[in-house]
């Protein structure tokens, strides 16, 4: 009996051990799960705060280049690893750059909505008779003494330009020419170029006009290799060049060169003079051009442009980051009134701009720029790219920023640069701008802050009535890029980073703007550009903080920033502009 009970008692503790070694584990396990789902717990709510903190992660101090850079290192792995494409997609459903996914912005537009109109109808009605801006010096021109009425039904029979003689279109190119004109009857010229302009020597004064027999009926010019409308007399040699003066003026006409390696479809282009005394103007009314490798090209020079109701694109270049719709490099004005900018060209990553202009002053009333319309992808470049050294006044301008075929779009869609081509050069070097850098000069005002007049003392950008729709959600609408001191020399700049963040008050721009609106986050970007990096805080504030009443009066008033501005640069080009006059 002893014996059993001494077995009974050992299998009991056998038994008890075996179930407390069962509970230890199940104790165990039940911890390790415990762990597993705290764990699984925890990295679910970091994944879910890193998603939602990407779409917020462009309003941030260098969170903006951060994704930037990081869409472009992805671009480069899926090219590379073209396997890797669903984790891509995957990526497209929850960072912001794409515009798709639960979290994205849905545009107001559908991918194939027609190009935008100027956003205020009728702004500026057809003038029965020519009308400049106040400041625009058209006073004194040379009447032109060659007048060529071209016939439609003689030239296509021809396949060339032919007169309402059947005569061909022979301008002269020898003697002093004191201007023409080309009066096309309004029909399409198939397979023709506009009239040529001679190079030779020029009257101080002399004109060059082409223009439709019937205002409001265009002369329309199509040719599937080469051909522009090019006005650019040159020079036979730098003693014989004699203009002081030159203006030409094109209504009615419609270019459409889509396979031109021409530099522009329209392209304007006067060599200046021994002395560098020329002023050369150019209007533009009621036309069209699209084609070559931009549609409208003007290269550096003491030039003014006034452009109304005319609609530039796309171009038809293969360059497609060094070519633009409208390429104006270096030039003292350009006015834009009541157009349309659209359709520049791109390859995936790689496009340029709708409007790449360096003029010393920049004017931009009831504009539209719209991506699409290009044979290729939209680029996805800033739409405009505009000088921080340079004046600028914008009023009444529509933006449509359309899907690019490529991982990344830039962030500005107005993008104000500093640039060493601004103003331009003429043969002796001469710039159009008073303060080519900013040494020995710092804002009496931190970044941010406008309450001081300095209206005569840096350059002023201003933005008023700015709409903008776009494929996604823009961080900003404007950038302003850091103010970098350049020689110039042709080379590079000669102020670094650590300089420029370390100078902050060296920039000498300020931009002002009031209403932008549309798929924005904010108006503008809080800090400047520098290179490839992010820069010191930039110099951008709303209109209504400006509370200096001479300030006002400046920022406020066409007129007076027209006027402010054209007095500075005077100070650069010589007075020309107001020589040119008092020569008349």
């Amino acid at each position: 009996m002893a014996r059993r009970e001494r077995n009974l008692e050992e299998r009991r503790a056998r038994l008890a051990r075996l179930q407390e070694g069962l509970e230890r584990k199940r104790s165990r396990a039940h911890r390790r799960r415990r762990l597993a789902l705290g764990g699984l717990a925890l990295v679910a709510g970091l994944v879910l705060a890193g998603l939602v903190g990407l779409q917020f992660l462009d309003r941030l101090p260098y969170g903006s280049r951060i994704l930037e850079v990081g869409w472009e290192r992805l671009a480069r792995i899926r090219s590379n690893y073209p396997s890797l494409d669903p984790v891509w997609t995957a990526l497209g459903w929850v960072l912001p750059q794409e515009g798709s996914g639960p979290l994205a912005h849905q545009p107001r537009f559908a991918a194939d909505a027609p190009l935008l109109d100027p956003p205020v109808p009728n702004l500026t009605a057809r003038a029965g008779t020519a009308r400049y801006p106040d400041y625009f010096p058209v006073g004194g021109l040379l009447a032109p003494p060659l007048r060529y009425f071209i016939s439609c039904e003689n030239s296509n029979r021809a396949g060339e330009l032919r007169t309402l003689a059947d005569r061909p279109v022979d301008p002269p190119s020898r003697g002093l020419l004191r201007g023409m004109e080309f009066v096309y009857e309004p029909c399409l010229y198939d397979g023709i170029a506009p009239a040529r302009v001679p190079r030779g020597q020029w009257a101080d004064g002399a004109q060059v006009i082409h223009r439709s027999a019937l205002a409001g009926d265009p002369a329309r010019f199509r040719l599937e290799r080469g051909g522009s409308l090019r006005i650019n007399p040159g020079r036979v040699g730098v003693n014989k060049f004699d203009v002081g003066r030159f203006h030409a003026e094109v209504s009615d006409i419609e270019v459409d060169v889509p396979n031109s390696a021409d530099s522009g479809a329209l392209w304007f282009e006067v060599f200046p003079s021994a002395t560098d005394d020329v002023l050369t103007t150019l209007v533009v009314r009621d036309s069209s051009f699209s084609g070559a490798r931009n549609a409208f090209f003007v290269p550096p020079g003491a030039t003014m442009l006034y452009i109304e109701r005319s609609r530039f694109g796309p171009n038809g270049g293969s360059d497609y980051d060094q070519e633009h719709t409208i390429y104006l490099n270096g030039i003292v004005s350009a006015h834009f009134v009541d157009s349309v900018i659209f359709g520049q060209q791109a390859k995936g990553s790689i496009g340029g701009h709708l409007l790449k202009a360096r003029p010393a002053l920049t004017i931009l009333e009831n504009v539209a720029f719209d991506t699409g319309g290009s044979p290729t992808t939209p680029s996805n470049r800033p739409m405009a790219d505009l000088p921080t050294l340079g004046w600028i006044w914008a009023e009444d301008l529509a933006f449509r920023r359309r899907q690019p075929d490529s991982p990344t779009t830039r962030n500005a869609v107005i993008g104000l640069r500093r640039d060493r081509y601004v103003g331009g050069r003429g043969a002796r070097g001469r710039v159009q701008v008073p303060w080519p850098t900013a040494a020995d000069w710092e804002m009496p005002m931190a970044p941010g802050e406008c309450d001081e007049d300095v209206s005569e003392d840096v350059y002023l950008q201003v933005f008023r009535g700015v709409r903008i729709e776009s494929h996604r959600m823009e961080p900003f609408g404007i950038r302003q890029s850091g103010f970098v001191d350049t020689e110039f020399n042709g080379l590079k700049p000669v102020t670094s980073k650590e300089e420029l963040l370390g100078h902050p008050r060296r920039n000498r721009a300020l931009t002002l703007y009031g209403s932008v609106t549309g798929d924005i986050r904010a108006p503008a970007a809080a800090q400047g550009y520098f290179g490839s990096t992010w820069g010191p805080p930039s110099y951008v504030c709303p209109i209504s903080d400006v509370t200096n009443l001479n300030m006002i009066r400046v920022v406020r008033s066409q007129d007076a920033f027209v006027e402010t501005a054209l007095r500075k640069i005077s100070l650069a080009n010589g007075d020309l502009i107001r020589r040119a006059e008092i020569k008349r």
